[in-house]
């Protein structure tokens, strides 16, 4: 569970907006580790009350795969880390076409991402994509598979089974980050 957390933790922290990191603690280093919520079917679910964040993560052979629900906002993201891929720079942006396997077929229907090269703090190196909306989470939960393009070139997949599990695991920790910080509809206009 230790590198898991520690790449939620950094994922947390790099998709979090700054503004909402304190200014006393801008570094993944000093930043509170994720609560374990749980684990169901291969997944690890994690709760960050202090970002009022919900992720969970799975480890496989070729990467790992996070995604994380922040409810208050109606957004999440969603990061995947290749050990392959050595040459992804930290900050950059790479365009990346994410797909689903739902049924038997492909469902690409997704438009390309922008996604922001990272390095978690155990040196893996990944990709991290940001999405609003809830539909990403059904994506999710619907799928068998997702995989990954960039420029038109397969760069990786992972299966989900049991993401469908996970995802509800996930909203019920959102429904405890709802029931203790209901969403202000009056907060975006800050």
């Amino acid at each position: 569970m230790g590198v898991v957390r520690v790449l939620v933790r950094t994922f947390l922290w790099i998709a979090l907006p700054i503004a909402t990191i304190p200014s006393a603690a801008l570094s993944a280093e000093s930043s509170p580790s994720p609560h374990y919520y749980g684990e169901i079917a291969g997944w690890q679910v994690f709760k960050e009350s202090e970002y009022d964040a919900c992720s969970a993560a799975s480890g496989y052979e070729k990467g790992k795969l996070i995604f994380q629900w922040r409810p208050r906002e109606n957004a999440g993201g969603l990061a995947v880390y290749f050990p392959d891929f050595k040459a992804i720079k930290d900050d950059q942006d790479y365009r990346i076409k994410v797909a689903f396997l739902k049924r038997g077929r492909v469902d690409d229907g997704w438009p390309e991402l922008t996604a922001k090269g990272t390095s978690s703090t155990d040196g893996s190196k990944g990709l991290i994509m940001k999405f609003g909306g809830d539909v990403f989470l059904a994506d999710m939960r619907d799928s068998q598979g997702v995989s990954f393009e960039y420029k038109g070139n397969y760069i990786g997949g992972f299966k989900l089974d049991g993401s469908g599990q996970a995802v509800a695991m996930l909203q019920r920790c959102a429904a405890e980050i709802l029931k203790a910080h209901p969403a202000d509809p009056f907060e975006s206009d800050k």
